[in-house]
């Protein structure tokens, strides 16, 4: 898949977001992570995708650890999506995916 414009990647990105937070957490789940991330950091759902930093912190600060199987998921389901390979190391962040992505486009 190739992706034509920042609007689209970004649309994906929120789509692979989504399911990566229903597979590890339930649709209620998902709807939490979403409510708290708006509340506590002001940061929206569709503002995500140009604010990844606030996004990742915040799932690190909420899980702790566990984050990182969160990011995992949301890192595979992207893939998937685009068609790509990506080696995730242990200690590939889902900011640094998003920006090594965002190079290649």
């Amino acid at each position: 898949m190739t992706l034509s414009s920042r609007k689209e990647f970004n649309a994906v990105l929120l789509e692979a977001i989504d399911e990566g937070l229903e597979a590890a957490l339930g649709e209620s789940g998902k709807q939490v992570i979403y409510y708290h991330l708006r509340n506590s950091k002001g940061l929206g759902r569709e503002s995500i995708p140009e604010n990844p930093e606030a996004f990742t912190e915040f799932l690190n600060s909420f899980f702790g650890r566990g984050a990182q199987l969160i990011e995992k998921i949301i890192m595979e389901r992207m893939c998937r999506k685009l068609e790509i390979q990506h080696e995730a190391t242990e200690n590939t962040t889902l900011t640094d995916f998003i920006r090594k992505i965002r190079q290649q486009e």
